[in-house]
């Protein structure tokens, strides 16, 4: 698990947010930024070999035109240029002259349409040399002595190829435009060809189009700077941008075929800088020259440094975005949460006066205002509570207040019955005896609880003595059903009922009835006093129901609010207390309560 569960919800989520979408957006952004760089250099080395592929069929069809075209010059109509060329070589001035004006002719009438042919020339064995179309402003001896001359020397009727750029110098007295690439095609031909056996070297000087194609090229900064190389790794041409070009490739040292990233000095520098270069090196299979690209290493990769810079500019709108978002969701939604487990922590602890301000979205909101109601039943509840128990300790105390001490009347009351008997006075006797049973009921402070068969033989006693105070001026009538004797009802329940029945029903003019009655209905007892006295309105039943407002010393009708009282303390919403009056004419008070019987005999209940 990535947390434990004690850890706190704002810490789940800055975690989960850290771990689930900070994390991996940046792994997938570094990897897919690595693989992006690395298609894009890949790319653009494509578009570079493919540049130099072009450079290269361009570079073998001129070289192949030229010394094709050198060919055709030597061995059109049997060597008649050749023969022509062999004419000027002559001290008379005049048929030098002549003798040149019809090689002219002839040599234009061959290369037509050719334009790119700047010149030819003829070199004699003698030392003189025959110009055609324009002069070579190259010294003699540097032509003899250079690598394209000789290789043509040593392979007789066999093609030589040299290269003259622009750039660095020009090899005709007419104007070439600069960054020009020339090659040269030589052939030294041999008696076959030429049958005078003056000519030593048949030359023809050829304006390649590889300089416009390389300047067409270059016009893209990933293609770079464009060198080429002949077979010994010399640079013979290097473009018009690119005058460095040997400096660089000299540092390079490599010269086969591949792609190459190094360190190298600047050229401009005259310090110790260094900075990384690309180069990609191309072969000539046919002519044996080699293309060299090169171009700073992160030239390559522009496009991607401004595409790496759009795409950390999306993440960081992104993240600022769910930050604003994380913002949103803690103010909203994870800090009323908060707030209402540290209200419940507080509740826990007893503080019920705490309030939560309902702030957030609605679901939040409508939790909080559950909370606050919450806590508000829960205070409200405990104040019901403690003030019940209250009324309840205040009731027992006025109980106990009315008692006297309990061993000193039973003991009185014993000695009231022994003398009682001692003196044959069964009356007195009896009396005392009823009271000593009222008396004992009413002090079983341990019990709340006890059949209603008990608790009707208390009342048989409480009756006999009412019976010879009233001088049995009122009647009794019992209707208990057999299956009520054994359930379990408060003590002196019906007595205080009993007794407000006699002491206020009867005004002692007419006979008197009061009936008992209990009986089983829907899984409730119900006990019932019901008498034929004087009735009470309806404002004195209402006044009973409230709960009667008394002074200190006022303890009329305390009996009926008492049981009303104790019957709600031990059943709560479980029991009914209904009063029915006439005036005048008859009273039934009804109790509905829970049933519960007795188990065995010494069982009994104690509710609060």
């Amino acid at each position: 698990m990535l947390f434990k569960k004690s850890a706190s919800l704002k810490k789940v989520y800055y975690g989960s947010f850290l771990a689930l979408i900070v994390i991996p957006i940046t792994v997938v952004f570094l990897v897919s930024i690595s693989v992006l760089r690395i298609m894009m250099f890949d790319s653009a080395i494509t578009n570079v070999k493919s540049a130099q592929d072009s450079m290269m069929s361009m570079l073998e069809e001129d070289v192949n035109q030229s010394s094709l075209q050198l060919a055709h010059f030597v061995y059109v109509n049997s060597g008649e240029l050749i023969e022509l060329a062999a004419e000027t070589d002559t001290d008379e001035q005049i048929e030098r002259n002549r003798q040149i004006r019809k090689l002219e002719e002839a040599f234009q009438v061959a290369i037509a349409p050719e334009q790119d042919i700047i010149l030819g020339q003829f070199y004699m064995k003698d030392g003189r040399v025959t110009s055609v179309k324009d002069d070579v402003s190259i010294p003699m001896n540097e032509i003899k002595s250079s690598e394209w001359y000789q290789s043509a020397l040593e392979k007789k009727d066999v093609v030589s190829v040299g290269t003259y750029d622009t750039g660095r110098m020009s090899p005709t007295y007419s104007r070439q435009r600069k960054w020009e690439f020339i090659i040269v095609a030589a052939l030294a031909p041999d008696i076959t060809v030429d049958r005078t056996g003056k000519v030593e070297m048949v030359t023809l000087f050829y304006r390649s189009g590889i300089a416009a194609l390389i300047r067409d090229y270059e016009r893209d900064k990933r293609i770079g700077h464009t060198a080429i190389l002949d077979g010994e790794g010399n640079v013979i041409y290097q473009g018009h941008a690119s005058e460095d070009a040997a400096w660089y490739i000299d540092q390079l040292g490599i010269r086969e075929k591949g792609v190459y990233t190094q360190k190298v000095k600047n050229y401009e520098d005259s310090g110790e800088s260094t900075e990384k270069y690309t180069f990609v090196v191309s072969s000539i299979p046919v002519i044996g020259w080699k293309i060299v690209n090169y171009m700073p290493a992160n030239m390559l990769t522009e496009d991607f440094s401004r595409l790496a810079i759009v795409m950390l500019s999306v993440i960081l709108v992104l993240f600022i975005l769910f930050y604003c978002f994380s913002w949103y969701f803690l103010k909203n939604i994870l800090n009323p949460v908060h707030r209402v487990i540290e209200g419940m922590e507080g509740v826990q602890g007893g503080n019920l006066d705490f309030h939560i301000e309902p702030e957030g979205q609605s679901e939040i909101r409508k939790m909080v205002h559950s909370f606050n109601r919450m806590v508000r039943i829960l205070k409200s509840s405990i104040e019901e509570t403690r003030r019940a128990e209250e009324m309840k300790h205040e009731a027992e105390i006025k109980a106990l207040q009315s008692q006297i001490n309990p061993h000193f009347l039973v003991n009185a009351l014993n000695s009231i019955r022994f003398m009682a008997q001692v003196s044959k006075f069964d009356g007195i006797r009896k009396m005392a005896e009823a009271l000593i049973k009222i008396v004992s009921c009413s002090f079983r402070s341990n019990i709340s609880f006890y059949t209603l068969r008990e608790e009707v033989e208390v009342l048989d006693s409480y009756l006999y003595l009412m019976k010879i105070r009233y001088s049995d001026g009122f009647e009794t009538e019992y209707q208990i059903e057999q299956e009520c004797l054994n359930c379990l009802v408060p003590r002196l329940i019906l007595q205080p009922l009993v007794e407000n029945s006699v002491v206020h029903g009867f005004n002692g003019e007419d006979m008197g009835l009061l009936k008992i009655s209990a009986r089983q209905e829907n899984g409730k007892l119900i006990l019932s006093v019901w008498d034929n006295g004087t009735g009470m309105s309806e404002e004195e039943i209402q006044e009973i129901y409230r709960g009667k407002v008394r002074s200190r010393d006022d303890n009329s009708s305390i009996g009926l609010e008492n049981v009303i009282a104790r019957l709600k303390l031990n059943y709560g919403g479980d029991c009914e207390i209904f009063i029915d009056s006439t005036v005048g004419q008859y009273t039934e008070i009804m109790l509905k309560m829970p049933i519960e019987e007795k188990c065995n005999e010494e069982k009994s209940i104690d509710r609060r």
